[in-house]
């Protein structure tokens, strides 16, 4: 008898768990971030569009990362961090944006 409710607890806990983002296979939702923060976005959007090879090198001490769409990154927030985000089929940059 124990062990009939032990189990009915387990999945009752499990089924009002809140969902774990992606598991069902829908793309992720990305945060909203400002476009120009204190990254510095706004002054590289000109590269949405372009090939990536267009990029100019990061300046000294700027937190910057560049990555393919579908890429697995980090989730925390750096609202001085420059993304630089793009298609890994084209090379086109996709987005740019502060985070």
């Amino acid at each position: 008898m124990r062990t009939v409710w032990g189990l009915g607890l387990a999945f009752a806990i499990a089924n009002c768990a809140p969902a774990v983002p992606g598991a069902s296979g829908a793309p992720l939702d990305r945060p909203t971030a400002p476009i120009d923060g204190a990254c510095g976005a706004g002054s590289l959007q000109a590269l949405v569009g372009r090939d990536r090879a267009q990029i100019p090198p990061a300046s000294a001490g700027q937190a910057r990362r560049v990555h393919a769409r579908g890429d697995m990154l980090t989730m925390d927030y750096s609202p001085t961090r420059l993304n630089i985000e793009y298609d890994p089929a084209t090379g086109r940059v996709l987005r740019v944006y502060c985070g």
